[in-house]
């Protein structure tokens, strides 16, 4: 499996901008995006706007407000090696003046709200496999601050999960006994480098089970990732 692996390649198009959201804060938050996917380390990303290789033509079908199968599944795309196309709107931004009490005094800031929905294609078949609306909020002294912040702060780390999930598998543990019984204390699991794993990143642990032939799964801990090699990692298991 690792020796075949290869990250997914994803194509950021151009963003759209609605409502309150001015044509370069669209790009702010284009940006921003594009730098949280690419910092990961778990997709390639391939950038519409510096990507010589797609015809003009092919950008200026990319900029409507829908991306046809024959599009997405043309020729181009698969030149350029690019496994998904992430398409976004940013919706609206409305920033409201609030106030709160510290040190017996009033504090007046401003609390910017940012709606946005970000669709993922498909280039092997031309099918939305994603969607997703997203809110993010930042405060700040001023209105214009508070409005930049909003529009440069990138994806959480929820939406960045959702968007590039990693699964891989436990292979080796180390446990302690107790009067409780067997309790897992650290474990390898099959993710590294190679797959945008680092030291701090956090693993929900699930157990799978089948019923008449549909998977189930159920939580059973939590794990850190402490130590990071090419190809697995080493967890401290703080929850099973």
């Amino acid at each position: 499996q690792n020796e075949e692996f290869r990250k997914p390649a994803i194509l950021v198009n151009y963003f759209k901008n609605a409502g309150q959201v001015k044509q370069n804060e669209a790009h702010n938050l284009r940006a921003s995006i594009m730098s949280s996917i690419y910092n990961s380390g778990r997709m390639n990303v391939i950038d519409i706007a510096t990507e010589g290789s797609l015809s003009e033509e092919t950008k200026r079908r990319m900029r409507e407000e829908t991306i046809g199968d024959e599009l997405a599944r043309s020729g181009e795309m698969i030149q350029l090696g690019a496994d998904l196309i992430l398409n976004c709107t940013a919706t609206n931004i409305i920033v409201n003046r609030k106030e709160r009490k510290k040190d017996d005094k009033v504090q007046v800031y401003y609390e910017a709200k940012l709606t946005y929905g970000i669709s993922i294609i498909s280039t092997e078949n031309g099918t939305v496999f994603f969607s997703r609306n997203y809110t993010t909020m930042r405060e700040a002294d001023t209105t214009s601050e508070a409005r930049a912040n909003v529009f440069n702060s990138g994806l959480s780390c929820r939406a960045l999960n959702e968007i590039a999930p990693l699964e891989g598998e436990i292979i080796d543990t180390d446990y302690t006994v107790n009067k409780k019984g067997k309790k897992m204390e650290t474990c390898y699991i099959r993710l590294g480098e190679i797959h945008g794993v680092h030291p701090g990143s956090y693993f929900n642990i699930d157990k799978v089970k089948y019923v008449a032939g549909e998977a189930i799964y159920e939580r059973v801990g939590k794990l850190e990732v402490i130590g990071v090699h090419e190809k697995i990692s080493e967890c401290k298991v703080f929850s099973n």
